[in-house]
């Protein structure tokens, strides 16, 4: 009788590790998918800093453009008051120029925060080092069987090893 009570003590403790074996086994796979998604966005990052470089490139010769112009107006023959008064002209370009300038620092700012993100994802796990931690876990989980069969008797088999023992006292 005390046996029996034994061996279902130890049966709840095998149902209690297994519960806590399935709920890390269900982490391992929510964080494996999270490192999926995770690659997924380093994709879609590089594939926006690239975007940003061209941008910034468009932008850099765009404004050497303008630079060139300038200096090849100074010395030009035309006079652009006939078309646009001069102030309203420099009044326009200082503008331009202001806003070229806050697109600069807006971009520059763009980098600096990609750049955080891949050097951010680049520290997180791999998907080689996920997969090695789950094939440890499958070998002790296969471990854990193998003790807990050697450790815990059949239930049957006990039951007829305690009508025995009761049949040899009585």
């Amino acid at each position: 009788m005390l046996s029996s009570k034994a061996s279902d003590l130890d049966i709840e403790d095998l149902k209690n590790a297994d519960g806590q074996i399935n709920n890390q086994l269900t982490a391992l796979k929510e964080g494996f998918q999270e490192l999926m998604e995770d690659r997924k966005l380093i994709h879609d990052i590089t594939f926006l800093r690239k975007k940003v470089e061209g941008l910034n490139n468009q932008f850099l010769n765009f404004k050497n453009g303008m630079d060139a112009n300038q200096g090849n107006n100074k010395g030009s023959a035309i006079d652009a008051s006939k078309f646009v008064e001069n102030t309203v002209f420099a009044e326009y370009q200082k503008s331009i120029i202001k806003e070229f300038l806050s697109v600069d620092s807006t971009l520059e700012e763009r980098k600096r925060a990609i750049d955080d993100l891949n050097e951010e994802l680049k520290s997180r796990p791999t998907v080689k080092d996920v997969k090695s931690l789950e094939e440890y876990i499958l070998v002790k989980l296969d471990e854990l069987k193998i003790n807990s069969t050697r450790r815990f008797a059949d239930k049957i088999d006990t039951n007829k090893n305690v009508k025995y023992l009761d049949t040899q006292v009585s």
